[in-house]
């Protein structure tokens, strides 16, 4: 085989094997929509990222192997790449993976629900004592403050009635 067919046939593999990359990525990106649900704004912003960073790629990868030029083989070899990812293990990737997230996420949820019971229960008690303790340091403070309000109301009658006997005098 001659050196350009070579070439020619490693620039093919390449442009395969970023496609089955450019196809991977994409499931991750629906992995996270799968777990993090967002609005059509923002799947539509990601998507635009996603396929701008593609063709960043592939024009990095046909600047390097190719000089720059657009082969109609490179671009069929990266479809040819997503199909076979897609077809293959794309099926069962993004739903498998975002299940085992989710899945997770649920048993973490569950586990740190189950630990934090016995503080919740401390803390319940804590602030029903707090609000006990609280309530009768009211009652306490308002006998107080009646109880001082009667002994100078009392000092006060007894002042007048002294400030008039030294009047009279």
């Amino acid at each position: 085989m001659s050196q350009s067919i070579v070439q020619e046939s490693v620039f093919l593999f390449h442009s395969i094997i970023l496609g089955i990359g450019i196809a991977f990525f994409y499931d991750l990106i629906r992995v996270f929509r799968r777990v993090i649900p967002h609005g059509t704004f923002f799947v539509a912003l990601e998507d635009l990222l996603f396929w701008i960073s593609c063709s960043l790629i592939m024009f990095i990868m046909l600047y390097y192997e190719n000089s720059g030029t657009i082969r109609w083989f490179s671009i069929a070899g990266a479809g040819l790449g997503m199909l076979l990812y897609i077809n293959t293990v794309g099926r069962i990737f993004a739903k498998s993976v975002s299940l085992i997230i989710i899945k997770t996420e649920k048993g973490i949820c569950k586990i740190l629900k189950t630990l934090w019971k016995p503080f919740a229960f401390i803390i319940k008690k804590i602030t029903g004592f707090v609000k006990k303790l609280g309530k009768k340091i009211y009652r306490i403070i308002k006998k107080i403050g009646r109880f001082l309000k009667r002994r100078i109301k009392g000092n006060a009658r007894e002042t007048k009635a002294f400030c008039k006997r030294k009047r009279k005098m």
